[in-house]
């Protein structure tokens, strides 16, 4: 996952096409005043990194009303993705026009348009090198969207995927308690840079922060047992069950999970209860799966007796965050 310094981007016109690259299709920004239409629109924002100004995706869903407010779930993409290849593959657009809430999906900082990554503290690339404020981009963006849509501030949300996990992990650990809950899919808490340095992972909330974990146990990328990645290099990954746990003792859960095996549907389900008997973290575990988000993008793809053929991440994510609201997780 390391780039090298010296393809920072400096060049002034190929990073400004490149970003006006990774918004076409979506060039109309939301209105100032009155309601917006349903669609996904591209904002710009004050953020830059570089001479390029930082950009986010916001999908308005179907049936918005501005007299109600409307829950809001940041979805942020992977290393070397984008925002727009997030909302194709994720499903997170079509699930908000179903069940009727906001999605943003921010941009991380990249290479004229393309290799866009995350600062996640103990990772990655550029992002961590040039220590790129993420957590400070990513609070912009829900006050921006705040202020030009009516969002409930007791039902705003964060889900990653890979490296966008990984900062979802960080925002919710450093966020100032506005956050109902997190979703993080194929990531993890904390690494290492090498074998003889020591772990950085992420410090607890100041208040509980409810959590949902997706991940493949033949991730090969961010390996569920821990350790180095597939593509070699000296960075070692906290384990995801060490990462969850930790979660889990952060938000006060004493007790060993409760867990559910389902050998028909090729995953196992591990949850965590406060002391009030609140599910306050979940981990999906699924069988014969690898660092791809489980949607139906992908899974619709497997033969019709796939037992992951179905399995929509979104749905399961928004199951979890619907029944998470600010003041009743706390």
């Amino acid at each position: 996952m390391s780039l090298s310094r010296r393809f920072v981007p400096r060049v002034i016109t190929l990073a400004c096409a490149g970003a006006l690259a990774t918004l076409a299709g979506c060039s109309t920004s939301l209105p100032h005043r009155g309601a917006p239409a349903p669609g996904t629109y591209a904002q710009t924002t004050p953020f830059h990194y570089g001479l390029s100004a930082r950009t986010y995706l916001v999908h308005v869903p179907l049936g918005y009303d501005e007299h109600k407010a409307w829950p809001l779930v940041l979805v942020l993409h992977g290393a070397f993705a984008t925002a727009r290849t997030m909302e194709e593959r994720s499903g997170f657009s079509a699930l908000a026009d179903r069940e009727g809430f906001v999605v943003v999906y921010p941009n991380g900082i990249g290479l004229f348009g393309s290799l866009q990554h995350w600062n996640a503290g103990h990772c990655c690339g550029l992002a961590q090198v040039d220590r790129v404020d993420d957590v400070g981009f990513l609070r912009y963006v829900i006050r921006d969207v705040s202020s030009r849509i009516q969002i409930d501030p007791r039902r705003i949300y964060v889900a990653g995927h890979s490296n966008g996990a990984m900062l979802a992990y960080r925002f919710a650990s450093e966020d100032c308690g506005q956050l109902a809950g997190v979703a993080v899919v194929a990531g993890t808490i904390g690494s290492a840079t090498s074998p003889r340095q020591a772990t950085c992972a992420v410090g607890p909330p100041k208040t509980p922060v409810p959590l949902i974990a997706i991940h493949g146990r033949d991730d090969e990328s961010v390996p569920f047992a821990g350790g180095p990645g597939l593509h070699g290099g000296p960075r070692r990954y906290v384990s995801v069950p060490d990462s969850v746990e930790l979660w889990a003792q952060y938000c006060g859960c004493l007790s060993a999970p409760e867990v559910c095996d389902d050998p028909v549907g090729d995953r196992c389900t591990l949850t965590w209860q406060d002391e009030k008997g609140n599910s306050l973290v979940v981990l999906h575990v699924l069988d014969n799966w690898k660092h791809v988000w489980p949607g139906t993008t992908i899974t619709g793809r497997l033969p019709e007796d796939h037992p992951l053929r179905t399995f929509e991440a979104a749905q399961v994510i928004w199951d979890f965050f619907r029944t998470q609201t600010l003041f009743a997780s706390r």
